[in-house]
């Protein structure tokens, strides 16, 4: 199992979109299929 797949199967193991968006932040990904979250939204103060 690739890298990628072993931090998005922990990730959503995790369940906290935090986490995720850490993880793999330019996927969008479902969270317990209530919203649809990507990088897009996720605005840096910086």
């Amino acid at each position: 199992m690739n890298r990628f797949l072993m931090k998005a199967t922990h990730l959503q193991q995790a369940g906290t979109i935090e986490e995720t968006l850490l993880g793999n932040a330019v996927v969008p990904f479902t969270n317990d299929g209530e919203h649809h979250y990507s990088i897009k939204e996720i605005k840096p103060e910086s």
